[in-house]
């Protein structure tokens, strides 16, 4: 946890230096939806950010959409072993 501030840094510094700074996974939906222009650095961008928040304690909201695939995963091995 003590090391997040220093992981933004990077993180920041990282988008400015692509110039993805201001993009999102949103931006990847509608380039693949409408066509839009897409830096070829946003991906590995929002990767890295992502991957750093976690290895240092954030949260980078991606926990909600892990444990609700996880839940049913879990409750329908549960009912496996149990039968």
């Amino acid at each position: 946890m003590w090391c997040l501030p220093a992981a933004g840094l990077v993180i920041v510094a990282f988008y400015k230096l692509t110039k993805t700074e201001g993009q999102g996974t949103n931006d990847i939906i509608d380039a693949v939806h409408h066509g839009k222009p897409l830096s070829i650095w946003l991906l590995p961008a929002i990767f890295l950010g992502t991957i750093l928040t976690h290895l240092c304690g954030g949260s980078a909201g991606r926990e909600g959409a892990a444990l609700r695939w996880a839940a049913p995963s879990a409750a329908m091995r549960g009912t496996f072993q149990s039968g």
